[in-house]
């Protein structure tokens, strides 16, 4: 029996969200927890250690995706983080790629793009 993959979400788009939360069930990977802010999203991964984020870069509040994934990543380095964003500034990508992403995808996204990042069960 293949053990389930494992994922949280980090979106604070609700219709977004559903749509990653789809995807992530087409390629055989199980959600455990979505989260719209960077604290939830924070205590999520603490909490469910999943084996990949599907993090956007602009959520409501004070931190935004870059800073929980740099975060997160000194307590789990081998945590596969998939930046899904809208933000394609060349800043901004500069800042996801510090976190060491798995992949950068600018929405609106592909779902067969998606799930390829994903990698399937």
């Amino acid at each position: 029996m293949v053990e389930a993959r494992t994922v949280l979400i980090l979106e604070d788009e609700v219709l977004i969200s559903y749509f990653l939360e789809e995807a992530c069930a087409l390629a055989g990977w199980s959600v455990v927890a979505t989260a719209a802010n960077a604290q939830a999203g924070l205590e999520n991964l603490r909490t469910h250690t999943p084996q990949a984020a599907l993090m956007d870069v602009r959520l409501g509040g004070e931190r935004d995706g870059v800073q929980v994934a740099l975060e997160i990543r000194k307590e789990q380095p081998g945590l596969k983080i998939i930046f899904v964003t809208g933000s394609s500034e060349p800043e901004t990508i500069d800042r996801m790629k510090s976190a060491d992403p798995a992949a950068i995808l600018i929405k609106p996204v592909d779902l067969d793009v998606l799930i390829d990042a994903l990698g399937s069960a």
